[in-house]
């Protein structure tokens, strides 16, 4: 596809990505491994920039990009201005950086958005079907999970909703029971799962540090955006606490502010208090979580 092609958003908003990516909130960080998983749900980082005003002007880059449906060229000039007004030296080529900070917030914000329609109609298709690009570009592994089919709400969601990498170009489509049936395909039994669900350990080469990922998934990407976007605040807490200590003190107040301001995913008192409680027994000493409304 051309990148001078129309986006997404250009000729129908998807509202509910562009609403994903309004409800972030923007944490500087050094390195991408910094922030993994679930937490990249709640929050917006460009792996680098580490300067508050420089993620910011990324940050709106980025929205403007998706909001207005604009071609990757278009966000490319937006970058470069932002790069030249900050001086910022980043990591990598331009063509890959760009495409990079583009295309996986591209790609999440529809997956979150995505989710959140799937839910809302499961009542009327109550299964999810794994479909890859279909070409020579797809991934061994994700060949592999190509049509399987299974009730939105069975657990193989919560890890395998793609995008499950870098540029990974997978999608996760609604199905009803005529579809099915039209189709002539059968949910997959779980015995089929058992092998993709399996942690690996992995060892980062710079650090030495052991770390755990699933077959076929990148490092970090083995979550469901939507779902943690929706989900219980009480997972951010458990995420929060899961950080770095220096990552945590940069992150904290930021998450802490956006409560305050009353953003909406933020909202429920329960959940809040439950992350309050989950984060306290944590630690009690490194990290504080607090609504203005829960004692």
């Amino acid at each position: 596809m051309s990148d001078t092609q129309p986006q997404y958003g250009q000729l129908v908003k998807f509202d509910e990505a562009i609403s994903n990516l309004k409800s972030k909130v923007q944490i500087p960080t050094e390195s991408y491994k910094d922030l993994l998983g679930h937490i990249h749900a709640r929050a917006f980082t460009v792996a680098g920039a580490t300067k508050t005003e420089l993620l910011h002007d990324l940050y709106k880059d980025v929205l403007a990009a998706i909001e207005n449906g604009e071609t990757i060229t278009d966000f490319r000039a937006r970058f470069d201005k932002t790069v030249s007004k900050h001086g910022w030296s980043y990591n990598g080529k331009r063509g890959w950086r760009t495409q990079v900070i583009y295309q996986n917030n591209k790609n999440t914000a529809r997956a979150a958005g995505r989710w959140q329609q799937q839910e809302r109609i499961k009542h009327r298709r109550p299964y999810l079907l794994y479909l890859t690009a279909g070409d020579s570009r797809v991934r061994p592994q994700h060949n592999a999970w190509n049509y399987i089919l299974l009730p939105i709400e069975h657990n193989f969601w919560h890890t395998h909703y793609p995008p499950n990498g870098w540029n990974c170009r997978c999608k996760v489509v609604s199905m009803s029971d005529a579809d099915i049936k039209r189709m002539g395909i059968t949910v997959t039994p779980d015995s089929a799962l058992t092998s993709y669900q399996k942690p690996i350990p992995e060892v980062d080469p710079k650090t030495g540090e052991e770390l755990e990922r699933l077959p076929g998934i990148d490092l970090g990407w083995d979550y469901n955006p939507g779902l943690a976007w929706l989900g219980a605040d009480k997972a951010t807490g458990q995420m929060l606490a899961k950080l770095d200590h220096q990552i945590r003190e940069v992150a904290t107040p930021i998450f802490n502010a956006a409560i305050n301001e009353g953003k909406d995913y933020f909202k429920s008192q329960v959940s809040t208090a439950a992350a309050v409680t989950r984060v306290s027994s944590l630690d009690k000493n490194t990290f504080v979580f607090r609504h203005p409304k829960v004692s």
